[in-house]
């Protein structure tokens, strides 16, 4: 085919015209997205192009998918530009972590959003699906005729907000009544993120006002249960005729933050749980009641919830569970139900506590407990950095088998029930909110415990003093030069409440400190001897001492080990200048763990006169 040339100047004028009015029509906007990004290999992005690789099947179905834009800075106007000139609404932009929420996109936009400035990954919106009378006294919570002492002994989750993310709860179920003589029930606030978190103003709206309808209520019936397994008082059923209610969970005295994020049919979105997390991060000092500092804010959420599949653990919800852990909340997240090695999202975040789950046989006695068959064991997938302690999940197991706890509203459409009775579920869903009860007690007992950005004491206490297992899966340690008691199967061992919570655990006191001679001179050779004690109900196995002159450290060594009411002198050598001095010794790094860090330091003051 070839085009006939004409000297027709009229016709060839029209012609160009044409030709730059379709140039002009058919020609993308410029912009700054046709810079376009390169991506790296990651985890959810193995072939390098930008969008997660869990949904390219959708997109070559032509599907419209809901994604989040995870960037690699603060969104701006010039990101909100971007995405509208694409044609798309922006439904939320993340407070705590760099990203925005897209629920509708064509397949024949992904292309387009990868060219966004500072993107990381186009993340698919992954479904969630919940994971689904003995065991709290298997755990050694309640007291019983097999175990004594028992965490109850002194610790009830007083004064500890539980937040429990799920398909909501029945409030009105009688588990969740007045726990002793609180004079207030369980409930504390609540809010429904099915579909997206409400808000005011800017910021997250929770509801204090128990059955209103902002009260997120559950026609599903797995929120009330692990609602209940968590913080349930029990009600007035009393079959064994022990003059204490039966189904009692863990930390009965805790309150209730109920914060919807699946809906009734049972799943939900990752991208409403971002949301429900953020909510809980942003109150997490909140005075729900107006009462001064009782039962303020959020101290452990509760999520027997993820996606199908594993992570590295640096999806966006994953984050979003390091976020809220940096703010000084507690996570414990279910483990999963594939009985594979896979650890899901948010199960997979650095700093959750993640729960497995323990088949109890339905009696008190733990002797025969074993991991129940279905439970999803580790390691986690790496996520290429350094520190290997992010992989050794799960945290910890506990019962899941056979667990009662409260029965929700009926879900038959067209038949209305009430929220009361009990029903037996299995799953690390029934495991998880064990963990988030003992969580409560072990906040109650010691509140500086509370995570932050660098450091989770209370998975520390729960790792370290939980009881390492041999079972069916063998006991040993899996990664010993890492740990001597993390297993792939068992965690760090089976929950063991009495041990965790701050009952028995050493206590090193600096009792003395002296300088010899009194009144040195510059050339003498000062003796600096400090006496370490150990006041605690446990033994040392091994600590460190500093010593600090002027807020500088001179000498460190190790203690070694101390004997529950005995001590250990250490001494050090110093040919210090003429000059006043000050002097303070700070033992550190005592194993086991301790929380009475107040008498670890002593100071004192030293003049060295001129010499002779």
């Amino acid at each position: 085919m070839f085009f006939r040339v004409t000297s027709d100047t009229s016709l060839m004028r029209s012609v160009l015209t044409a030709m730059i009015l379709i140039l002009t029509v058919f020609s993308p906007t410029v912009s700054i997205a046709e810079s376009g990004t390169e991506f790296k290999s990651t985890y959810f992005d193995r072939n390098s192009n930008g969008l997660d690789d869990r949904m390219e099947e959708l997109i070559n179905n032509g599907e419209t998918v809901g994604v989040i834009l995870v960037l690699n800075e603060r969104p701006t106007q010039k990101h909100f530009d971007e995405i509208e000139s694409l044609g798309l609404n922006i439904d939320h932009v993340y407070k705590f972590i760099d990203a925005i929420r897209i629920n509708d996109v064509p397949a024949t936009k992904m292309n387009a959003l990868t060219k966004i400035p500072d993107l990381k990954l186009v993340e698919w919106q992954a479904p969630v699906y919940p994971f689904l009378d003995t065991s709290v006294r298997a755990i050694k919570a309640r007291d019983s005729t097999d175990y004594n002492p028992v965490a109850w002994d002194k610790f009830y989750g007083e004064g500890i907000n539980i937040a429990i993310l799920d398909t909501g709860v029945d409030n009105e179920h009688e588990t969740f009544d007045e726990f002793g003589d609180q004079g207030v029930r369980r409930f504390i606030a609540g809010i429904d993120c099915d579909g997206g978190c409400p808000t005011e103003d800017g910021n997250y709206k929770f509801t204090t006002e128990e059955d209103s309808n902002e009260d997120p209520d559950d026609f599903n019936g797995h929120g009330t249960h692990t609602a209940s397994t968590a913080l349930g008082m029990g009600g007035d059923d009393d079959e064994d005729g022990d003059g204490e209610p039966d189904y009692i969970g863990v930390a009965p005295a805790a309150r209730l933050i109920d914060v919807k994020v699946m809906a009734d049919w049972g799943s939900g979105s990752s991208a409403d749980i971002n949301e429900a997390i953020e909510a809980c991060i942003e109150n997490v000092n909140t005075d729900w009641e107006n009462d001064g500092e009782k039962n303020n804010g959020v101290h452990v959420m509760s999520m027997s919830l993820g996606t199908s599949g594993g992570s590295d653990g640096s999806d966006s919800q994953s984050q979003l569970v390091n976020e809220a852990n940096a703010a000084g909340i507690v996570v414990a997240v279910a483990m999963g139900n594939d009985g594979e090695n896979e650890v899901p999202s948010p199960a997979a975040a650095d700093w959750s506590v993640a729960v497995g789950a323990m088949d109890n046989e339905d009696n008190v006695n733990r002797n025969d407990d074993d991991l129940a068959s279905y439970s999803n064991y580790g390691p986690r997938d790496d996520d290429g950095d350094s520190d290997r302690w992010d992989e050794l999940k799960p945290s910890v197991v506990a019962p899941g088998s056979g667990i009662t706890a409260a029965l929700g509203h009926s879900n038959i459409p067209g038949f209305t029930s009430s929220a009361s009775g009990w029903t037996s579920q299995d799953g690390t869903s029934m495991a998880c909110p064990h963990v988030a009860g003992l969580a409560a007690l072990i906040l109650e007992a010691d509140i500086s415990l509370r995570p932050d950005s660098n450091s989770n004491g209370v998975r520390d206490r729960l790792q370290e003093y939980s009881e390492t297992w041999d079972g069916e899966y063998g006991g040993e340690p899996s990664e010993p030069d890492e740990s001597d008691r993390y297993n792939y199967y068992y965690g760090y061992g089976y929950l063991d409440s009495y041990e965790v919570v701050d009952i028995n655990q050493p206590d090193a006191f600096v009792s003395e400190m002296t300088t010899t001679p009194s009144e040195p001179v510059e050339g003498d050779t000062v003796t600096i001897s400090a006496k370490i004690e150990n006041v605690g109900t446990m033994d040392i196995d091994e600590a460190m001492i500093r010593l600090i002159v002027d807020e500088e450290e001179i000498e460190s060594g190790e203690l070694g080990s101390i004997s529950v009411d005995s001590h250990v002198t250490w001494t050090y050598d110093w040919e210090p200048d003429e000059s006043d001095y000050d002097i303070r010794a700070e033992v550190y790094e005592v194993s086991p763990a301790e929380t009475d860090l107040e008498n670890n330091i002593r100071e004192t003051s030293v003049s060295v006169g001129a010499a002779p």
